[in-house]
């Protein structure tokens, strides 16, 4: 028995790996860039040690599926009839993506939509995270939008946003690079103008990041945030420029609710640090993704079986049907929203 993660698409950018520890974050956190990256590349290197020494199960990296081990993998990777995945033990990875299908097991990045055969975890906190430099204080001068930007709103552009943070003493900063680095930054704004479908299978990953670089947050109404959300303490409710300019202001004035965010984050990141998730990964795998294994090995060698390979390809076939449904959805809803931001900005 082995366990092997697995990447087609990511495997030439860590042909260096098996010579790679977890320091690489702290020096190259720059290669950290992709969900494959994350995944799978990150999770090897967290768990390839201790699941050797733990549980005597040899680990590997490698791009293409092991037949008769457990695999680990992207859901990008795990959507085709060749795949060969039905000869494996497969985890899939779902990410926001389509619904997966084609898998003895799935992991998703956020808890609401439990299903049988589906297990949450949570993504790590970003590779190599910077905090913020405590020296700052409760001085608000930057507030920063980190990560990609291709569903950004159009006020993130509006000249009258940034004007209206100038007068605050602020400057706003949409971070595409260097997505680890929260030294300089006051406030962590999350806000996507994105489908709701896609919104519903999104992380929580800037609200956790924010908690653990010590840095308070302002964030759009996304289901994964809501879900976590037990006070304003956890972040502000944002959902316009006008909420954005009217939170930092609120915040300017108030230096002790900044302090009491900052002390909360601390408290609650440390639910979600990267040794409370690699604790949730061992505890699973060698808990009940091992188990199963064991128990599918028994009844499914690694050759072809007829049925089997029968119905792992009318799975592909529900998964592909499946991701068709859900892109449609997505175009749809996407659509509306343009419509009634154009409505909305020719009432005005």
């Amino acid at each position: 028995m082995a366990i092997y993660f697995v990447t087609k698409s990511g495997a030439a950018r860590w042909q260096d790996i098996a010579r790679l520890d977890r320091s690489v974050a702290e020096r190259e956190p720059e290669r950290f860039r992709s969900g494959i990256d994350g995944w799978i590349a990150w999770s090897y290197l967290l768990l390839r040690d201790e699941l050797g020494t733990r549980a005597g199960i040899p680990v590997h990296f490698s791009d293409r599926l092991a037949p008769g081990h457990i695999c680990i993998a992207h859901r990008d990777d795990l959507n085709a009839f060749g795949g060969g995945h039905y000869r494996c033990y497969t985890v899939a990875i779902r990410a926001d993506r389509p619904p997966v299908y084609a898998a003895n097991r799935v992991i998703d990045q956020n808890p609401l939509h439990p299903q049988p055969g589906h297990h949450y975890l949570p993504f790590w906190p970003v590779p190599g995270l910077l905090k913020r430099d405590a020296n700052r204080g409760t001085e608000i001068r930057k507030l920063c939008h980190i990560g990609r930007d291709g569903a950004a709103p159009r006020w993130f552009d509006d000249p009258g946003f940034h004007a209206d943070l100038r007068q605050l003493g602020v400057s706003f900063e949409v971070r595409t690079q260097r997505w680890y680095d929260y030294s300089d930054v006051d406030l962590a704004l999350g806000y996507r103008h994105e489908a709701p479908t896609m919104l519903a299978f999104k992380p929580a990953s800037k609200l956790i990041n924010a908690w653990l670089a010590e840095v308070p947050a302002l964030l759009g109404p996304e289901p994964a945030y809501q879900n976590l959300r037990r006070s304003q303490l956890d972040y502000l409710a944002v959902d316009s420029a006008h909420d954005v300019v009217t939170q930092v202001k609120y915040l300017q004035t108030r230096p002790d609710v900044h302090r009491a965010m900052i002390a909360n984050g601390i408290e609650r990141g440390a639910e979600f640090s990267t040794e409370a998730v690699r604790k949730m990964w061992l505890d699973w795998l060698c808990g009940e993704v091992v188990p199963g294994y064991l128990q599918w090995r028994r009844g499914h060698m690694a050759g072809v079986n007829p049925i089997r390979l029968a119905g792992f390809i009318g799975q592909v076939t529900a998964q592909k049907l499946a991701a068709k449904s859900f892109r449609g959805a997505v175009a749809r809803e996407l659509a509306t929203l343009a419509q009634s931001k154009r409505h909305g900005a020719t009432s005005r």
